[in-house]
């Protein structure tokens, strides 16, 4: 179940077990926009989860996988994303054999988008496999 590869904004790619999201040409394009807004605004720089999760529609809207801002497992404040995990009929999480999530470790100091802009890349740990 890998709904790995390249969407608008974002590719989506293995390294061992671990998830490597990487900016696409358009991804670069809408963050240095975002970050040109903001500093025209006077605001704080935006690359933060909002901006993630803008990012991630597509992704979401054609795969299996979903991003959450918070671990909706109560493990960790960390951002999660998983792949094979959905809402069932009922609005509860429900969860497909084999599905699988990555977290960033590094949340509580610092910003994994300002990391991918930086640096090109960001990197999500395996958290293992989901077992309901």
């Amino acid at each position: 179940m890998s709904n790995f590869g390249t969407y608008e904004y974002l590719h989506f790619a293995a390294e061992g077990d671990d998830l490597v999201i990487t900016l696409t040409p358009e991804g670069e394009e809408f963050v240095r926009e975002a970050y040109a807004d903001a500093e025209e605004l006077g605001e704080y720089n935006p690359a933060d989860v909002f901006l993630f999760r803008e990012m991630f529609e597509d992704v979401e809207g054609s795969s299996e996988m979903l991003f959450f801002e918070e671990s909706p497992w109560g493990l960790t404040g960390s951002p999660v994303i998983s792949d094979g995990v959905y809402y069932g009929d009922d609005g509860e999480l429900a969860v497909y054999e084999g599905a699988k999530a990555w977290w960033y470790p590094n949340y509580a100091v610092s910003d994994f988008v300002e990391e991918m802009y930086a640096r090109g890349h960001v990197v999500f740990t395996y958290s293992g496999p989901f077992e309901e």
